[in-house]
């Protein structure tokens, strides 16, 4: 799943609603994925509002596009 919302959020960012909606996840667990990969600084998050935006960091873009 976590590999799942690292693809996800390739082509742009998504809130945590978006990505639970995408994969068919709880929002608890879309927030608990983005939080895992935050820590392992693959992803950047950011509050807007109601809703937390999350996007890939310059390292997870290199680690989902890396080859083999």
């Amino acid at each position: 799943t976590r590999a799942s919302v690292l693809r996800t959020l390739s082509d742009r960012v998504h809130t945590t609603g978006e990505i639970s909606r995408t994969l068919n996840i709880s929002i608890a667990s879309a927030s608990e994925h983005a939080s895992l990969l935050r820590a392992a600084g693959l992803v950047t998050s950011q509050r807007c509002g109601n809703t937390v935006q999350h996007w890939l960091t310059p390292l997870g873009l290199e680690f989902l596009h890396q080859p083999g």
